[in-house]
């Protein structure tokens, strides 16, 4: 929650968690903006803030809770509605469906989940909808063809493995998919070895 306050006090706008996952802290998130709002000399709002988070379904390798079953509809309902409450809120700006690594979740469990998301985008519960973890185009296009709210956020690892996404980033502007990069400095460790980068960072 400290780090969320700072983060928002020194003048980031762009809060990323996820609910469900090990490596999230969701709760620590909500009392971070509330606090940075309450203690704000300079009028922030929540307006003023994207809060960003994701479904992780049940069975995913970095899922974090407990294991029931319940349909992909019925995961989506729970999540969302813990998200709210953990980050205090009564809208999330985004929600990203999280896929591990390239262990694409089946394209049919996938549209279930997404097609559940976008009940809550009709309800302007939910306004930006995004995917994670795809490096596989006609994955991507499939959800784009299919959805009536179409992804915003692509959100993939910045990685030599993957290819930077280079041959995916003509889609991406075709389809008004918004790229968010991770590992971009954890991931590529001979990067920042580089002379060249080490002379820009210095």
């Amino acid at each position: 929650a400290g780090l969320v306050e700072k983060a928002l006090t020194t003048g980031f706008r762009h809060i990323v968690t996820a609910n469900y996952h090990q490596d999230h802290n969701e709760t620590g998130v909500g009392f971070g903006w509330k606090n940075a709002v309450r203690n704000s000399q300079t009028g922030l709002r929540r307006s003023d803030i994207y809060l960003q988070t994701m479904f992780v379904p049940v069975g995913s390798p970095n899922y974090n809770g407990e294991n029931v079953q319940l349909s992909m509809a019925e995961q989506v309902t729970r999540s969302i509605d813990a998200s709210l409450r953990n980050l205090q809120t009564e809208y999330i700006d985004g929600v990203l469906f999280h896929n591990f690594r390239a262990k694409l979740i089946p394209v049919h469990q996938m549209m279930e989940a997404y097609r559940a998301l976008e009940v809550y985008v009709d309800r302007g519960i939910i306004r930006d909808l995004g995917i994670s973890n795809v490096h596989d185009v006609s994955y991507l296009e499939t959800l784009v063809t299919r959805s009536k709210h179409k992804p915003r956020i692509i959100q993939n690892r910045f990685h030599t493995n993957r290819g930077f996404d280079v041959k995916l980033r003509p889609k991406f502007r075709e389809w008004n998919l918004q790229p968010q990069t991770f590992w971009t400095l954890t991931g590529n460790g001979g990067a920042r070895k580089n002379r060249h980068i080490g002379a820009l960072a210095a």
